[in-house]
């Protein structure tokens, strides 16, 4: 009875997470509140707000619902500093961009930024470098902008970075970005099960004890890697699988070690690439 309890609590976490680790925190900023620093804050996210020193305050008239971002930059009378609004979290979708709706006041010579990070662990699959939004003139009415991903891995993360800044290096006095509604589109994953019904592969048992078997058909010979993270994005077993032949193969994964607990796993070679969950209860 302890066991068929422990599996059901599990289980009610894994479908729970599941409509939790595709979603952007607090993403239309209807939500505000001091943080620890008592600072005013949108909720979820962290800014470099510093009374009296403020960047980020709420705006409306906003684009959808009450309030909107409004980031500014920050005068310190010596020199003005970039503002900047940050939020991590779960994710383990691979969306195709980053979608978001702006108005700007970007004085001449500054810059304002959208940009976004997919990591695995410590593990970049699509950076900042690739994935940024640079605008250098002023936007007078709310437009909605995509913002394209550029993947560098074929893997699917397990969480997600968005940072806004107004200001560059030589941040000018009157830069704002006022920003709503940033939604990631185009998402295939995990959390997404009907759109990757031809990516995902089912282990079994599952839920595991000592050890499940991970199926997979092959149309020719091949080496496969399975990868299995944890819900905190740490690898916790790399498995290389050589010449497996074509046709049927039921991968062994010993799960002995594991703790229990939800695992994601992606199963891999040159010529695909799948992913799935299991969960480890003994």
């Amino acid at each position: 009875m302890k066991r068929n309890s422990t599996v059901l609590l599990i289980l009610f976490f894994v479908f729970g997470i599941t409509t939790l680790i595709g979603q952007i925190p607090n993403n239309g900023f209807e939500n505000w509140a001091n943080d620890e620093d008592d600072q005013f804050n949108p909720v979820g996210w962290m800014t470099t707000n510093d009374d009296p020193y403020i960047c980020a305050t709420q705006y409306t008239p906003a684009y959808a619902g009450n309030y909107s971002l409004k980031l500014s930059t920050v005068d310190y009378g010596f020199a003005a500093i970039a503002g900047i609004a940050q939020v991590e979290f779960p994710f383990t979708e691979r969306p195709n961009s980053l979608d978001f709706c702006i108005k700007t006041n970007v004085i001449p010579g500054d810059e304002v930024y959208v940009t976004c990070g997919l990591f695995i662990g410590d593990t970049i699959i699509a950076g900042p470098g690739d994935c940024t939004f640079v605008i250098d003139t002023t936007i007078n009415e709310f437009t909605c902008l995509s913002l394209p991903i550029t993947y560098g891995f074929d893997w699917y993360p397990t969480s997600a970075t968005i940072m806004i800044i107004a200001g560059n290096s030589n941040a000018q006095v009157g830069t704002t970005i006022i920003i709503d509604e940033i939604k990631f589109a185009g998402t295939t994953g995990i959390g997404n099960t009907n759109s990757v019904s031809d990516n995902k592969i089912e282990n079994f048992p599952n839920p595991a004890r000592e050890f499940t078997y991970i199926p997979l058909n092959l149309s020719s010979e091949s080496d496969v890697e399975v990868l299995i993270l944890d819900m905190n994005g740490k690898a916790v077993q790399s498995i290389l699988y050589q010449s497996l032949q074509s046709g049927k193969n039921d991968l062994l994964v010993n799960t002995s070690q594991f703790a229990n607990g939800v695992y994601t796993y992606t199963v891999r070679s040159k010529d695909f690439n799948y992913f799935g969950k299991m969960i480890v209860c003994k």
